[in-house]
């Protein structure tokens, strides 16, 4: 089973090949292919790296595709890549939503509630909230209304993706732990894809200010 996993949401956009339960390439920084006009396409990315382990297009069994928030234009190239993909070879194309995995991962190492910060333009951002492994809310908004809004209740947190300088933003009541700066691991991806039963193919679509995760 070869798995590939395109991580485009963070400040260094990613692809991880997992083999058989376990991570066959961790992929080094990828940033010069953020914006696909310049450098590698996603296409040449992928190419280079199955053949890096000895693997072709056709090998693919099933794609993982970061769907944001974040980085919109990164993860809106990602994930016409990753349709098209798997249209053309009709293998599974599972979607991951980026708060829920960088949740996952910072409640694993902390145990904590988390919140989770993509921002985005006019001063906005993605604010997710996951207790117990699991994203239980998303919205968009102004970041230190949404953040407050995604803390109710909490005393403390583990924070992802929060810049030093945007610090002030946080509820004064929250004690809050910082949990890293939004990228998911391989290894993250990893146990998505052994908990995610895959599913026949359909395209997915990225998060963006309208999606109907954030009204849920």
């Amino acid at each position: 089973m070869l798995i590939l996993c395109l991580h485009a949401s963070a400040l260094s956009p990613r692809l991880y090949l997992l083999q058989d339960g376990k991570v066959a390439l961790d992929d080094l920084d990828t940033s010069d292919v953020a914006d696909p006009a310049r450098g590698a396409t996603w296409t040449e990315m992928t190419q280079a790296r199955l053949a890096a382990i000895g693997a072709t297009v056709g090998d693919i069994d099933r794609l993982l595709l970061d769907i944001g928030p974040g980085r919109l234009s990164a993860v809106r190239a990602a994930v016409s890549f990753g349709n098209a993909l798997g249209f053309g070879l009709d293998r599974p194309v599972t979607p991951v939503i980026a708060s829920a995995a960088l949740g996952l991962q910072a409640h694993s190492a902390t145990g904590l509630s988390v919140l989770t910060v993509h921002k985005s333009a006019g001063g906005n951002a993605y604010v997710g909230r996951v207790d117990g492994g699991r994203l239980i809310r998303l919205r968009h908004g102004p970041l230190a209304e949404t953040l407050a809004a995604a803390a109710a209740g909490l005393s403390q947190a583990a924070v992802v993706g929060l810049a030093a300088a945007d610090a002030a933003c946080l509820p004064p009541s929250l004690a809050a732990t910082d949990a890293g700066d939004g990228a998911i691991r391989a290894e993250t991806f990893l146990q998505i894809s052994l908990a995610t039963p895959a599913t026949p193919y359909a395209p997915v679509q990225p998060i963006t200010d309208q999606s109907e995760i954030l009204r849920d």
